[in-house]
């Protein structure tokens, strides 16, 4: 998985989209001819928070097969 492959965003301070789309094509030469083969994998969550947060702020990491997504908590006023 590629970082492209990840897609983060937050909606009104509370809600969190977290999509991964990995696409994978393979061609094989044969005597026969070409053969080409495309894997699609696709992955999405919504999660509430429980409080507002700082989206402008948050951090996306990679951590081998994670993906580390830090977000700080909205500043009280």
């Amino acid at each position: 998985m590629k970082a492209s492959d990840v897609n983060v965003k937050i909606d009104n301070d509370r809600v969190l989209h977290v999509s991964v789309t990995q696409r994978k094509q393979k061609t094989k030469n044969t005597s026969g001819g070409n053969a080409s083969f495309t894997k699609l994998g696709q992955y999405e969550q919504v999660v509430t928070l429980p409080e507002p947060v700082q989206a402008n702020k948050m951090k996306i990491d990679r951590r081998g097969h994670e993906v580390v997504i830090t977000i700080p908590e909205a500043k009280a006023t």
